[in-house]
């Protein structure tokens, strides 16, 4: 008997979020241990329960509050694919695609380089012609580029524009990975531009190596985002950019919301929350789909950029 309570607050210990099935007095230890006392720890009983738990992890693992996740799990769950950036094997970001669920976090985490688009438009147009639904996730300039290169509208083509600072060169990127690798004596097995772990509003960057050593450095010292966040990476054509303005031809335009506490205090747990912009009935539609998967807030466009910027 005292073995299984053992088991079961190890249990616990594993799942945190029962913890707040307790507190909102949904839930009480002894009806979460009858349950764990009957069915185990691995009956499908506990589904319920530990999904939640899964959907916070998207907020972490996102740059701001998921929203791209959520639109983009929409669109797997028609059967779709999903289109943004990633890195390779060498941690160089480029474009490609995801047709599920679990390789979706590929695309999580701000990237501030410019990412190789390769072959992304035409296996875009391939799985369009085919008839299936396409989400294309990228900087405004990079969508305009993908409506220039299909030329015509297509009903399954979903498009989502990240507002965009501006993007450094991936020469400077490469550099400072060189550089970094150079000091450590080891290759950089994980990279994160913007880590949480101080929270959200301040930008960390986080080197893992091959040798088992970590780096995180703010961006007051890290050189990278010193750099990036002061101007001094960043390309004189992006900040001429023709593509930054209020109507957009995408259907999506997502970003941070740092002023979060303006619209809910509840929202503001520095996990981060996400702006966006539906600019067509599609976006519309599928923001209907998703309504129940996301903690949100409806205001007014003007208001968002006027307090927020876009």
């Amino acid at each position: 008997m005292d073995n299984k309570i053992e088991n079961f607050k190890s249990f616990v210990k594993e799942h945190p979020s029962l913890i707040k099935y307790v507190k909102n007095k949904e839930m009480s230890w002894q009806s979460f241990y009858e349950i764990y006392d009957l069915y185990g720890d691995k009956d499908t009983v506990w589904k319920e329960y530990l999904n939640k738990e899964k959907e916070e992890e998207k907020p972490r693992e996102s740059t701001s509050g998921g929203a791209f996740t959520a639109i983009a799990s929409w669109v797997l769950s028609k059967g779709g694919v999903v289109f943004g950036a990633a890195y390779d094997d060498n941690l160089i970001v480029h474009h490609t695609y995801v047709n599920n669920f679990t390789d979706l976090k590929k695309f999580r985490n701000s990237k501030y380089t410019q990412s190789e688009i390769r072959t992304a438009y035409i296996d875009t147009k391939r799985f369009l012609k085919n008839g299936i639904i396409v989400l294309f996730s990228g900087t405004p300039c990079q969508i305009e580029g993908l409506c220039s290169f299909l030329r015509k509208k297509y009903e399954n083509l979903i498009l989502l524009d990240v507002v965009c600072r501006a993007v450094p060169s991936p020469l400077v990127f490469r550099k400072y990975k060189e550089m970094k690798e150079e000091r450590q004596k080891s290759r950089i097995q994980e990279l994160l531009f913007r880590d949480k772990r101080y929270g959200y509003k301040y930008s960390t960057m986080t080197l893992k190596y091959e040798n088992g050593n970590v780096e995180s450095e703010g961006i007051d010292t890290d050189g990278y985002l010193r750099a990036f966040f002061s101007g001094i990476s960043l390309r004189q054509s992006c900040m001429d950019c023709k593509f930054r303005k209020r109507y957009r031809v995408s259907d999506f335009t997502i970003w941070d919301c740092f002023d979060v506490d303006r619209y809910s205090s509840d929202m503001n747990n520095d996990k981060g929350a996400t702006k966006v912009i539906a600019h067509t009935d599609k976006a519309r539609e599928i923001m209907k789909g998703i309504y129940h998967d996301v903690n949100y807030i409806s205001s007014d466009v003007e208001k968002m950029l006027t307090l927020g910027g876009g």
